[in-house]
């Protein structure tokens, strides 16, 4: 089983590799050209960082689903499953949608 994910994983980080090292080279293209242009900086700051993501508010996302599904790995474990078990994919879901919903109700706007 470890041998058949090997082609996948490596070929969907290679590809996302790529997709992030275009994005660089794209954004600082574009820095470089406004500043021979001589731009204002608030045309600069305004393009890159005004529509910025909040980087902690993905963080806590990312970090309360890999949580979730370190979780889940441990109850598979320790209730001895295995691949073959359908509980075991039953589990990751729960606990990843439980990851997920955790942070819905952290950011759900107060009322």
């Amino acid at each position: 089983m470890p041998g058949e994910l090997v082609p996948i994983v490596l070929g969907s980080v290679f590809l996302i590799s790529v997709a992030y090292v275009i994005k660089v080279v794209s954004d600082n293209r574009t820095r470089r050209t406004l500043i021979q242009q001589q731009a204002s900086s608030d045309v600069i700051e305004k393009l890159f960082l005004e529509h910025r993501p909040a980087d902690y508010e993905s963080a806590l996302r990312q970090g309360l689903l890999a949580f979730g599904l370190g979780l889940a790995f441990a109850v598979i474990a320790a209730g001895q499953l295995g691949p073959s078990d359908a509980m075991s994919y039953g589990l990751l879901l729960m606990f990843s949608a439980g990851g997920s919903l955790l942070y819905y109700w952290m950011k759900k706007p107060k009322e």
